[in-house]
């Protein structure tokens, strides 16, 4: 899933971004401990702006990675850790 959300306790879940569409890269933790009101007010925005900016043919997670919205990682880092100031 190009956006996952893993729920952490009840009413609140971690959101991840950034997976890509055909399971070769997993999300990275954007948001920590959101409760379930807040979940789609924080990913509309990023939704509108994928729909103005995305490239042809540009799945979610791969413009999530792209424009900044989750910094891309390799097997060498830990997904599960926030990004400074996000979480």
């Amino acid at each position: 899933a190009e956006i996952g959300l893993v729920g952490k306790a009840p009413g609140k879940y971690n959101l991840y971004l950034g997976a890509a569409f055909d399971g070769s890269r997993l999300a990275r933790l954007h948001t920590m401990s959101v409760p379930v009101a807040k979940i789609i007010p924080i990913l509309q925005p990023f939704l509108a702006r994928y729909k103005e900016e995305r490239e042809s043919g540009e799945h979610f997670g791969d413009f999530c990675m792209r424009v900044g919205i989750v910094e891309p990682w390799d097997e060498s880092m830990n997904y599960h850790e926030p990004i400074a100031g996000k979480a």
